[in-house]
């Protein structure tokens, strides 16, 4: 079992030469933890599901989706409601973990748990605000790397609200689930 992260990348179109690439943070991540990601491009909601199809939950556990946002959509190929991307991922994210790092995407909270709900999720976190980018990323690299071995969603709340209370908040960080 890989236990790693499924790292899925909607906005860069460049790999490393694109300035907004998650890549790096992946990289940094993996050298940090030394649990294995599989990164991949995934521009539609279609190469999404494809994608997470063929990384089983086991392995991949924790996904990681990067794309920029608004209350209850994300800009893949196009701008996508959280209602239309679940029917079109169906059941491949069930049971796993999932943060989206895509500002405001929290923002619409029914919408993200009608989400998490029907993907079968057991976990969704993101941002309800606008967040600044090297925040973030900090903060991102902590989350996932207690997301590897926290399986239960109210033991990664409590860490969370132990360990990075004021950053959590500033951030407006929400986790459903």
């Amino acid at each position: 079992m890989a236990n790693g992260i499924m790292w899925l990348e909607a906005n860069a179109n460049n790999g490393l030469t694109d300035p907004c690439t998650s890549r790096h943070l992946a990289a940094l991540l993996q050298g940090i933890t030394k649990k294995p990601i599989l990164f991949r491009h995934a521009h539609a909601p279609n190469e999404m599901a494809y994608h997470l199809r063929r990384a089983k939950a086991k392995s991949w556990p924790v996904v990681y989706i990067t794309a920029h946002g608004e209350p209850g959509r994300m800009l893949l190929d196009r701008w996508t409601r959280l209602d239309e991307l679940a029917r079109i991922l169906g059941p491949s994210l069930q049971g796993r973990a999932l943060h989206c790092s895509s500002c405001l995407l929290m923002k619409n909270r029914k919408a993200a748990e009608a989400f998490r709900v029907a993907t079968g999720l057991r976990l969704l976190s993101g941002f309800a605000e606008v967040v600044p980018w090297i925040d973030c990323s900090a903060f991102e690299l902590m989350l996932m790397e207690l997301l590897t071995f926290m399986r239960k969603p109210f033991l990664l709340r409590r860490s969370i609200q132990r360990t990075m209370p004021s950053l959590a908040k500033q951030l407006a960080w929400v986790m459903l689930g």
